[in-house]
């Protein structure tokens, strides 16, 4: 990610997971084609790196590992609304 992209995860939603075994926050941008959601710590705002992670995206699991800035891979804009719920390792 370039550094200007970071602002628009600043803007994005913020969502908690409700079946995550760690304390986390997920940063889900808004008004991108293609773009990552973000792990980080819900009390410092860092980042989450090498977590494995589960999105519920629809009726479809998606399996991963964060980045080490806590992204995980790209998500579509349609992927990221249907994004129901996360656990993050």
């Amino acid at each position: 990610m370039q550094a200007q992209d970071h602002a628009a995860f600043d803007a994005g939603t913020v969502e908690t997971g409700a079946r995550s075994p760690v304390a986390a926050r997920a940063v889900i941008p808004e008004g991108m084609d293609e773009a990552p959601v973000r792990f980080v710590a819900p009390d410092t705002g860092a980042a989450l790196a090498w977590r494995p992670y589960r999105l519920h995206i629809g009726a479809r699991l998606v399996l991963g590992r964060t980045d080490e800035n806590g992204f995980t891979a790209q998500l579509s804009g349609h992927e990221r609304k249907l994004l129901r719920d996360w656990e993050l390792e």
